[in-house]
C-alpha cells in the first residue's frame, strides 16, 4: 500500500472520529433541553395547599357563617344533601363543587406565619367557621376573616395553626353562602299551591292597596335574580377549577377569524386564537377545525373569566416525545467509540 493510500485512510478515519463525536456532543445537549422543557410546566400555576383529601372521603361539612348555620352531609345514595332543606329540590352539582373545594382547601399565599392579632384580619370573630370531617374520622377545621384589600380573596386561617393565608373568592365563595344557595331555583309552573304551605320563602311587593286591603307579591322575581346569581356563581366556580397548564377537553362551539371557542362546560368556553391552532401557518381557523369537533388543548391563561387555550402546545409536546423516543434508540456514546477503536484497531499504519 501507497504511503498516499494511507494517509488518504487516517484521514478519512479522523474526520469520521470527529464528526461522529461531533454529532453525539449535540444530540446529548439536545436531550437534556428536552428533559428540561418536559420536566417543567411553561404554565405552573403556585398554590398552598392546605389539605390534600379527595370529595368522595367527606361526610359531612358543617358550615356556621354570618347569615345561616348548616351541615352539608351524604345520604344513602351517597349524594350530598343538606337536613334543613328538606323538601326542596337540591342542587348536587353545586354541593359537589363545594365539597371539591373543601376537600382540596388551597392559597394563593401566606401573609403571616405567627398570628398576633386576629382582629387584623377579621379572624376574631370570622365571617365562616367550616369544619370537614373525612371517613377516617379526621378533620380539618378553618376559619375566613375578613376580605383582603389587595387580593381578590379572603383571609383564612387554620384551626391549630398559626398562618394566616389568602384564598381566593372562588375557593372561599361558598362557604359564605347560606343554605339557600343549594336550593335548585329552576322555575316551573305550580300545579299544586298546598305543596308550598308551611315553606319560607322570600317574596317582593308587587302592590300594595291600602284601601282595598290587596296586598299582591311575587316569589319569581326573587327566584329568578337567585338563579341568576347562582348560575353566575357555579361559572366562576367552574372556571376556578380550571388550572392553567392543565388539558381540557371540549367541543368547537363555533369558528371566527380570529380564532375558534371551545365549550368547556358548565357554561364555560375557552378561546383558541388561530396562532395557537396548528403548527403550521393557516389562513384561516377552518383550514383544520370544525363546528362539533372535539378538541384537546393546553390552558394558557384563565383570567378575568376569560380562559385561553392552545392546541399547538399538545402538537408541540407529541413531537417532542417522537424525537425523545428517538434519541433513546441511539447508541451510547461508549459504544460508539468502542467500535471506531475497533476499526483503528484493524489498520496498520507503517
Amino acid at each position: 500500500m501507497s504511503q498516499k493510500v494511507r494517509n488518504l485512510i487516517i484521514g478519512l478515519v479522523i474526520l469520521v472520529v470527529l464528526g461522529g463525536a461531533l454529532a453525539l456532543l449535540m444530540l446529548t445537549q439536545g436531550d437534556g433541553q428536552g428533559d428540561d422543557v418536559s420536566s417543567e410546566p411553561p404554565y405552573a400555576v403556585d398554590s398552598i395547599k392546605l389539605v390534600d383529601k379527595k370529595p368522595e372521603n367527606i361526610t359531612s361539612i358543617q358550615v356556621k357563617n354570618k347569615e345561616d348555620s348548616y351541615t352539608i352531609s351524604r345520604d344513602k345514595d351517597k349524594q350530598f344533601t343538606i337536613d334543613k332543606l328538606n323538601g326542596f329540590d337540591q342542587t348536587s352539582e353545586t354541593m359537589d363543587v363545594t365539597a371539591v373545594r373543601a376537600a382540596a382547601m388551597s392559597a394563593t399565599k401566606e401573609v403571616e406565619t405567627t398570628l398576633d392579632n386576629q382582629k387584623k384580619y377579621g379572624l376574631d370573630a370570622p365571617q365562616a367557621e367550616v369544619t370537614v370531617t373525612f371517613d377516617d374520622k379526621s378533620e380539618f377545621t378553618f376559619y375566613l376573616g375578613n376580605q383582603a384589600p389587595s387580593d381578590k380573596g379572603y383571609y383564612l386561617k387554620v384551626k391549630g395553626k398559626e398562618s394566616v393565608y389568602i384564598a381566593t373568592e372562588n375557593m372561599a365563595g361558598n362557604f359564605l353562602q347560606p343554605s339557600r344557595y343549594y336550593v335548585d331555583l329552576t322555575i316551573n309552573h305550580v300545579e299544586d299551591t298546598n305543596d308550598w304551605l308551611g315553606r319560607d320563602i322570600r317574596v317582593r311587593v308587587i302592590e300594595a292597596d291600602m284601601e282595598s286591603g290587596k296586598l299582591v307579591l311575587s316569589a319569581r322575581e326573587i327566584l329568578r335574580e337567585e338563579t341568576a346569581a347562582a348560575r353566575k356563581a357555579q361559572r366562576e366556580v367552574a372556571i376556578a377549577q380550571i388550572a392553567v397548564g392543565s388539558i381540557v377537553e371540549g367541543t368547537v362551539e363555533s369558528i371566527q377569524s380570529y380564532g375558534a371557542f371551545i365549550d368547556l362546560g358548565n357554561n364555560v368556553t375557552g378561546l383558541v386564537h388561530i396562532s395557537q391552532i396548528s403548527q403550521e401557518h393557516i389562513k384561516s381557523p377552518k383550514e383544520v377545525l370544525e363546528i362539533g369537533q372535539a378538541v384537546r388543548a393546553r390552558v394558557i391563561k384563565n383570567e378575568g373569566g376569560k380562559i385561553s387555550l392552545s392546541i399547538k402546545e399538545l402538537l408541540e409536546e407529541e413531537r417532542i416525545k417522537e424525537e425523545e423516543e428517538i434519541k433513546r434508540n441511539i447508541p451510547e456514546v461508549e459504544s460508539v467509540g468502542t467500535s471506531l477503536a475497533e476499526l483503528l484497531r484493524g489498520l496498520k499504519l507503517d
